[in-house]
């Protein structure tokens, strides 16, 4: 039985006894949308559902990475590699890159993996080849899948080739990547009247957006935990501290960047273009 004891082990149904295949591809996924890893689990479990992967990684810690099969079984993912392969489902719509959460959960799995199957340290050179790949490396449709997609999409690809997969080959660096470490500092006290919210500068009175310099550093805050959250598109987590995108003038990409971090983290709220106190306090748990 392989277990990862840093996932939530929470075997579906069909998971039974374990299978037993020896295992030398780690491919990575992506769900196609924003759901959580919970939900993705859910639908997993469904029995009109005949497809499972082996772990699916979520939004961060509130969203833990689960474990629905044993790392050894065939799970349905990879049409010709599902014997041979571990698959990785990561929440996301497949255009967005990587969040820092994900990004560690991905480096870990794969050392894990890598120090309980044989899977050697290279990216997966042919469809029978060991190594680390991701889903449609090799077509789509292709030998791992029977349809057409983008799986797991542009962005990811390029920082799994050009970031991810090095930092596992190389063994991780011995300790936590950086980027969990190197987190925005704690935001300010709340200070706003009541009723009063940070949101676009262009808004009524109520709306403090950077107008003023005084708003500024707040705003500015706000923004780099949302680059750090993975809410920005085409600026890393890793950048949340010298992205000059953070400029502590709310404007409409950080009303974008704000729905994104509401539909992922802070779902079913009524305003999603602003933040309240009680949005302030959640941001900096996510």
């Amino acid at each position: 039985m392989a277990i990862d004891p840093g996932s939530l082990w929470v075997p579906l149904p069909e998971a039974g006894a374990p299978d037993g295949y020896v295992k030398n591809k780690f491919i990575v996924h992506s769900t196609g949308d924003n759901a959580s890893a919970a939900a993705i689990d859910r639908y997993f479990r469904r029995g009109d559902i005949v497809v499972e992967s082996t772990f699916i990684v979520g939004w961060g810690p509130e969203d833990p990475t689960r474990q629905i099969m044993d790392s050894t079984d065939h799970a349905d993912a990879n049409l010709a590699a599902n014997q041979t392969g571990i698959s990785v489902e990561v929440v996301g719509d497949g255009i967005q890159g990587y969040n820092a959460w994900q990004r560690a959960e991905l480096i870990r799995l794969g050392l894990w993996s890598a120090a309980n199957h044989p899977i050697p340290p290279q990216v997966i050179p042919d469809p029978d080849g060991a190594g680390f790949g991701w889903h449609i490396m090799f077509g789509s449709p292709g030998p791992w899948t029977g349809v057409a997609k983008v799986c797991p999409g542009k962005q990811r690809t390029a920082e799994l080739v050009g970031d991810i997969f090095p930092t596992i080959f190389a063994g991780g660096g011995g300790r936590v990547p950086p980027v969990l470490l190197d987190r925005p500092a704690t935001l300010p006290a709340w200070s706003l009247p009541r009723g009063h919210y940070y949101g676009d500068l262009h808004g009524p009175a109520a709306s403090h957006g950077g107008f003023y310099s005084s708003e500024r550093p707040v705003v500015k805050a706000i923004q780099q935990w949302f680059i750090y959250l993975g809410c920005v598109p085409g600026i890393p987590s890793s950048a949340w501290r010298t992205s000059g995108w953070a400029d502590g003038r709310w404007e409409s990409p950080t009303t974008d960047a704000c729905m994104r971090w509401f539909a992922r983290y802070r779902p079913g709220q009524p305003f999603t273009t602003r933040i309240y106190a009680d949005d302030y306090a959640a941001l900096q748990r996510t």
